[in-house]
This record gives structure tokens, C-alpha cells and sequence, in this order.
């Protein structure tokens, strides 16, 4: 072809998932997998007439003329590797993600450029593992020319692409449904209603005859008899697009005033939830968000936008005596419209037992109507009220992410373990309280971790089939054995069985950034919003997931939004302080610890951090004061014993930060940070050796735990290696480093440019310190005050540096 020519072609990305992180734990099993892997693919890039315009690695780039043919040929890749997985030992599956886009593409030399190409390699990025991900225009071309639904994502922002771009999944686990011209009048009432109209349908069907033998009794009054139908129009059009991909379904209003009925509609409520959010093609609002609107007087509307969902399920209950009558209608947020509406009489005996038969219907109806995969029914996790509502309070404390939250918490699920022994999710919420003290220092790792992790495996034993329980051993097998590997797998079964389990979505997020894949990880983060929007938790880890990626707008936004939600949720204030202290703002920062401070005196953790902040800018007396108030609080923590390390570290007193961590190693045997702050401690003082080995212990905890940051330790060996005199090893390793990419929130750049200045190459080292100013790398805050500096601070340089970052004169 000639080159520059411009042609139509519908481009097509494939990736092995996990391929990277499994090249580093077992490299001869990566490469049998990728020749199964090619073995298999190729063959069917033929059968579409597709051209291979490169193999990279574990990715393939492919050109199709036609978008059908690519669509077509990624469905059998995926059904290809499907096939293959069931067959596969443990460990040697294969998943692949794959995007699709159809635009403009130039020929140049065999390789081919343009939006076509960058756009489709981005939504390849953002796909779920298995998952096809396509654009628009993809989706216009073949959209009722495919066996399989297309199911529409919404807009998406793709790196380095203007504007947002409408995505579409193709979803593989079945066939399309085709209406008919000429439906029935009935049929096409289930065309209006669409999928979730189902759940009130159920009332009818199988609940009111059923449960109730009366109802099958000719000379008894049915449930139809009472029912009323106003929200159906009569001008039902004669296809209707099923494609209803997210629901909220609101608490359930009590109009009585028996507490006994509040917990019949709150239970109603969340056992529909729990049941609709085993499915796999819809989107289900947590139970989170939609309690958030319990008792206010919100428009329907307003809430469907809220939460960003298709349709609203709204009902209420109201009980007289031992009889209840139930009215539910569902909701089109898209014009306000209601589709459907019924009231049902009936008498009321076990109300746990009615909710169980609702929700199971439902569940049983919805799989019929969508050809479902098999989805096993959840039965309920508990049958006692109280236990219920003690877990319910201990969720509520948990999600405060304070010690006195924590503590409450645990006393909240341990009650509810009392009351019902068996009670699986109550197991799961004590394993997350301590993982989570473990996290902000308020426990020691060993005994935290020990804890939750055999609270998460108990949790397992009692149902293996519990997504919160998965997750929970997920978090454990993450921060306290380190081991990513499993980490991965747990997360992954807890988003197979309830993919609409927010935590789940927001800690695997956590662990795809430490493998080094910070855009899967800011996706992961955006789809616990999507499934729990009005979450302070979720909020705010989000916006720790863009200030990662220095994004730092959409980063403040989230953390606006989860004090709207919650004027008092302190880690939305520590991200703020953390936003000011990326742009050197140090005063800002300063306040929004203040402002944390003054609602959580008693977070030590908070203390700390604002210690370091103060550190920074050369405020040492206050600095100390801070740590001191920490350590009151929590006298003998991982933590607490490190950050005082580091302000020895700091002040030039070298025998006390080694001392320091030392001790925090004692509590926390993976707190690479504590190892990282000794070797720097013991180069100050010349004992390169103990320096070397504990940079390789740092080696060894990290490349298990966060691969991402072995090119920060290698340069930090340079350094040493450059101060023991080894100048040749060195600079190699500075040339290699210099060729890398610097992930977000990795200070690779500083650390490259304090080898050249241990070994006296001051110009070059000041080129690299200036491209850490430029990308922000956090460690060059620490520029003021840290020792590994002294050799350069009578540079002008230095001083020019000072000042661009606000740290000369100190802030006051």
C-alpha cells in the first residue's frame, strides 16, 4: 500500500490479563501459556480475514475491514479461551481482554496510526477480564447482526482521548432477544415493564399463589381481584428495547408505625438487593446509597440521576393487625414515566419467610427472562432480626474509618455472632474491622491480621458463596501475606459472584495499582462509585485513585463529595491536605489537618501525617509536638514507632532512627518503608553492608507485594552503591532507570538524580530534579530536610528549587 494512505479499518487490541505480574512469580509457565495462547488465536484471526499488524508480546493489534468480522472474531477468541479454561489445571487459564474501534487509520510502512488505533487500545486498557469492549461506532455496525446482546457501559473518559467515548460489552453469556412485530398484548406488557418490572410481577405469580394456599381457592379473593394496573400506557409500541442495564431499588417505606414492619421493609428491601445483584447484566445500587434516602422527601427523578440507573423500584408496606398490603411501582428515570404499578393484601406470618419467597422468585423470574447463566439463589444470612440489625450498625460504625468507629463495629458484629452463630456476613465484617485498624495503626499487624484472617476463613466455611467473605480474605492475603497472586483470585471470585459488591471493586483497585497498573486500578475505583455513588468510603478512595494519577481536580471533586455526604468522614479531609501538599500549597495543607484534627482529636493516625507535613516545611518543635500527641494516643504501634524514626532520621540522629525502625519492624515485618528508612540511616552512618541487606529485605517484601516499585528499589541501591564507591554499577544503573517509565506516585526521578549527585555529576542531577518537580514525585518534598540533600544545598539551584516549592523561608 502506498504510504500515507488513509482507509476505514476496525481495529482490534487483545491482552493476556495478569500477564506481567505472572512473567515475575513463574516465567517458564508465562511462556507455555502465550504459545498455547497464540496457538489458539491465530487460527481465527484467518477464519475472520483478519491482518495481525503486530504481536506484542502478550498483545495482539489487528486490522479487519469490516467491524462485524472483528466483533465476530473477537466473540470466538472468547469462546475459544472459555472452552479452553474449562479443560486448563489450576493456575494455567488464560483471560484475555479485548477493544474494538472503527475509524481512520494511515498506512506507514506496514504499521498503521491514528485515533482508530489509540482509541481501541485504551478501551482494550479499561475491559473487563473475558470482556469485549467497543466503541460506538462499533457497536452502530453490528448492533441486531450479532447472536449476542450488546449491553451500553455509557460514556467513558479514555487516556489521552478528547472528549468522553460511548461504550458498549458485548455480553457473552447469551443470546440477543429479538421482539416481534406482531406481539401480544401481554407480551407486550412484559416488553414495556423490560426486565425489572419482573420483581412486582412476582407478587402475582408465585408469591401470592404459592406462599398462600388460600389463593389457589376459587371462592377466595385473589390477589388480582385487589390489585389495581394505572401505570401502564395503552400505547404499547411494538418493540421495545429490553436493554435495561441498572435499577435502584429504594427502602421500602414503612407507613405504619409498628417497628416490627420497619424491619419487614427494610429487610424486603435489601433481601431484593442482594437477590438482583447476582446478576451478572445489571447494575445494582448498593444498599448503601439507597438507604441514604431513607425518610427524605427526594422525586423519584432526581434520585434516578442521581444514582445514575435506568429505573427506580419504589414501594411501601403497611401493616394493620396481621394483614399487609404492599404497593410497588417501578419508575423510568429517563422521562419520569411509571411503567408499572400494583397493590397486593395478604396475611402476614413469618415475614422472614415472605421476603425469602419474594426475593427468590424474583431472581428465578429475572434469570428466565434474561437466559441467565444459572444463578444459585442467596439465602438470607440470617434469620434473626436482631442479629440482622447488630450487623447493620456494625457496617454503619465500620464505614467511619475511626478507631472508636472500629471498636464499635466489632462489638456490633460480635453481638450479632452471639445471637446467630452462623451468621457468615457478621464473620466478614469483624475480618474487615480488624484489616482495617491494622491499616490506620491502631493494631499490630500480626495480631490484626491474624484476626481477620480467621474471621474471613470462618466467614468462608459457614458459605462459600459470600462475596463480602472473599473479599475480606482478598484484603487480608493483600497487606498481610503479601501474596498478590491470591490476593487477585479472591477479589476476582467475590466480582463473579456479586458483581455489584462495591468493596470488592474498590480494594482490588488498591492491588492493581501496587502490580503496576494504575488506569485498571482507576477503573476499578470508578466501578465501586458506579455500584455504591453515594458512599463517603467509595468517594474518597476514588479520589485517592486520581490524586495517584495527579489528577488532581477530579481528585478534590471526590473528596468534595464525600464531606457533602458526610461533613465529618476525616479521610476526605487527609486527602484534601494531600491534594495542597502536591501543589506545595503547605498552608492549605496545614488546615485541612486542622480541620481533621478538630473533628477527630483522638485519630492518631491523622497526627502523624500532619507531622510529616509540618517536617516538611522545617517546622520541627511542632512537628515533634504532633507525633508526641499520636503516641499518647497509640503508644506502641507500627506506625507511631516509624514516624518517629523519621523525624530522627531528619534531624541528623541517625542511632535513634535506626532504633526506631527496628521497632517497627518488630510490630510490622513487611513495612518496607521502615527497611527504606533504614538503609538510609545506616549509609549516614557508613555501614554500607547492614545498608545493602536491608534494601534486599525491602526486595524481597516488595516484589511479592507491589512490583511496581522494584525499579525505586534499585535505584536506591545505586545510591549506595555510588557512596561505597562503586561508580561503574552505579552509573549503569542510573543509564538503566533513565530509559523506564515513572508510574504515578513513584519517585523514580529523584532517586535517579541523587545517584548522579553521589557521584558527582551535579549537572545531570539537577536535570533529573527538575523532571521530579515537573511530575510532582512526592519524595522531592522531603527536599528541605533531608540528609541524603546536604552535598547540594550550597547550590543556587537548590535554593531555586526551594523556592518553586513554597519550603524557603519555612511556613509559618
Amino acid at each position: 500500500m502506498t504510504q500515507g494512505q488513509r482507509r476505514l479499518a476496525a481495529i482490534v487490541f487483545t491482552d493476556i490479563v495478569g500477564y506481567g505480574a505472572l512473567t515475575q512469580r513463574n516465567e517458564s509457565l508465562a511462556l507455555d501459556l502465550l504459545s498455547h495462547h497464540n496457538q489458539l488465536l491465530r487460527p481465527i484471526f484467518s477464519k475472520h480475514h483478519g491482518k495481525e499488524i503486530k504481536n506484542m508480546g502478550d498483545s495482539f493489534f489487528l486490522e479487519f475491514s469490516s467491524a462485524l468480522s472483528a466483533v465476530q472474531c473477537a466473540v470466538e477468541m472468547q469462546q475459544a479461551l472459555r472452552q479452553y479454561n474449562e479443560g486448563a489445571d489450576e493456575g494455567s487459564a488464560l483471560q484475555i481482554r479485548i477493544g474494538i474501534h472503527l475509524g481512520d487509520v494511515e498506512d506507514r510502512d506496514g504499521d498503521i496510526f491514528g485515533d482508530g488505533v489509540n482509541i481501541a487500545s485504551r478501551l482494550e486498557a479499561i475491559a473487563d477480564p473475558g470482556e469485549i469492549f467497543l466503541s460506538t461506532d462499533v457497536a452502530s455496525q453490528v448492533r441486531n447482526k450479532l447472536d449476542q446482546r450488546l449491553i451500553h457501559l455509557g460514556q467513558k473518559s479514555l487516556k489521552n482521548v478528547e472528549g468522553n467515548v460511548d461504550i458498549y460489552r458485548v455480553d457473552l453469556n447469551r443470546k440477543r432477544i429479538k421482539p416481534t412485530a406482531k406481539a401480544s398484548l401481554s407480551q407486550k406488557k412484559w416488553q414495556v415493564v423490560g426486565v425489572v418490572t419482573l420483581i412486582v410481577m412476582v407478587f402475582v405469580g408465585v408469591w401470592l399463589l404459592n406462599i398462600f394456599p388460600a389463593f389457589n381457592d376459587p371462592s377466595s379473593q385473589t390477589a388480582a381481584n385487589q390489585s389495581t394496573n394505572d401505570g401502564l400506557s395503552t400505547e404499547t409500541p411494538d418493540e421495545v428495547s429490553l436493554e435495561i442495564e441498572s435499577i435502584a431499588v429504594l427502602p421500602f417505606v414503612n407507613l405504619s408505625n409498628d417497628e416490627e414492619n420497619e424491619y419487614f421493609s427494610d429487610g424486603l428491601t435489601e433481601e431484593l438487593i442482594n437477590a438482583i445483584a447476582q446478576i451478572q447484566q445489571l447494575r445494582v445500587i448498593s444498599r448503601t446509597s439507597v438507604f441514604s434516602y431513607k425518610g427524605k422527601d427526594i422525586d423519584i427523578k432526581t434520585i434516578g440521576e442521581e444514582l445514575n440507573v435506568d429505573v427506580v423500584l419504589e414501594g411501601s408496606v403497611r401493616r394493620s393487625g396481621n394483614t399487609i398490603r404492599v404497593n410497588t411501582q417501578l419508575i423510568r428515570v429517563a422521562d419520569d414515566s411509571h411503567l408499572w404499578s400494583e397493590t397486593f393484601d395478604q396475611e402476614m406470618e413469618d415475614v422472614f419467610s415472605i421476603q425469602e419467597e419474594i426475593a427468590k422468585a424474583t431472581v428465578d423470574t429475572l434469570k428466565l427472562q434474561l437466559a441467565s447463566e444459572v444463578v444459585s439463589f442467596i439465602e438470607p444470612a440470617t434469620t434473626n432480626f436482631e442479629a440482622y440489625e447488630n450487623y447493620l450498625q456494625g457496617r454503619f460504625f465500620w464505614n467511619k474509618r475511626t478507631q472508636e468507629g472500629f471498636e464499635k463495629a466489632i462489638e456490633y458484629f460480635e453481638a450479632a455472632i452471639e445471637i446467630d452463630p452462623d451468621y457468615a456476613k457478621a464473620y466478614a465484617g469483624l475480618a474487615d474491622s480488624y484489616s482495617l485498624m491494622v491499616n490506620y495503626d491502631m493494631i499490630s499487624a500480626d495480631e490484626g491480621f491474624q484476626r481477620a484472617k480467621e474471621a474471613a476463613l470462618h466467614a468462608l466455611t459457614l458459605d462459600d458463596q459470600l462475596a463480602e467473605a472473599h473479599t475480606s480474605l482478598a484484603y487480608v492475603l493483600m497487606r498481610g501475606d503479601a501474596d498478590l497472586a491470591k490476593a487477585e483470585e479472591s477479589f476476582q471470585k467475590a466480582i463473579v459472584i456479586n458483581p455489584n459488591y462495591a468493596t470488592a471493586y474498590q480494594w482490588y483497585a488498591n492491588l492493581l495499582y501496587l502490580v503496576g497498573e494504575p488506569e485498571k486500578s482507576l477503573e476499578m475505583s470508578v466501578r465501586a462509585l458506579e455500584r455504591d455513588p453515594l458512599s463517603p468510603v467509595i468517594n474518597a478512595s476514588l479520589g485517592g485513585k486520581y490524586l495517584d494519577n495527579f489528577e488532581l481536580d477530579e481528585a478534590f471533586e471526590r473528596y468534595q463529595k464525600a464531606l457533602e455526604l458526610d461533613p465529618d468522614f476525616l479521610l476526605a479531609h487527609v486527602g484534601i491536605a494531600e491534594i495542597k501538599e502536591v501543589q506545595f500549597d503547605w498552608e492549605g495543607a496545614s488546615q485541612a489537618y486542622r480541620d481533621g484534627i478538630e473533628i477527630n482529636p483522638n485519630f492518631a493516625m491523622i497526627h502523624y501525617l500532619y507531622a510529616i507535613s509540618l517536617l516538611r516545611v522545617g517546622l520541627w518543635e511542632e512537628g515533634f509536638e504532633e507525633i508526641n500527641v499520636g503516641l499518647a494516643l497509640n503508644p506502641d504501634t507500627a506506625w507511631g514507632h516509624f514516624v518517629l524514626g523519621v523525624y530522627h532520621y531528619f534531624n541528623r540522629d541517625f542511632d535513634k532512627a535506626i532504633d526506631e525502625m527496628n521497632k517497627t519492624l518488630l510490630r510490622d515485618k513487611n513495612h518496607e518503608d521502615a527497611y527504606f528508612f533504614l538503609s538510609r540511616s545506616l549509609a549516614q552512618q557508613g555501614v554500607y553492608e547492614e545498608a545493602l541487606e536491608a534494601i534486599r529485605n525491602t526486595e524481597v517484601i516488595v516484589s511479592q507485594e507491589a512490583p511496581i516499585f522494584n525499579n525505586l528499589i534499585e535505584a536506591n541501591r545505586g545510591i549506595l552503591l555510588a557512596r561505597m564507591g562503586n561508580h561503574e554499577e552505579a552509573r549503569s544503573i542510573a543509564e538503566r532507570l533513565k530509559s523506564q517509565t515513572a508510574l504515578p506516585n513513584v519517585p523514580l526521578w529523584t532517586a535517579v538524580a541523587t545517584i548522579y549527585f553521589e557521584l558527582g555529576d551535579l549537572d545531570e542531577g539537577f536535570q533529573w530534579l527538575e523532571k521530579a518537580y515537573e511530575e510532582k514525585e512526592d519524595a522531592l518534598s522531603f527536599l528541605k530536610i533531608d540528609p541524603i540533600f546536604d552535598m547540594i544545598r550550597d547550590d543556587p539551584r537548590f535554593e531555586a528549587l526551594l523556592v518553586k516549592m513554597n519550603l524557603q523561608p519555612p511556613v509559618s
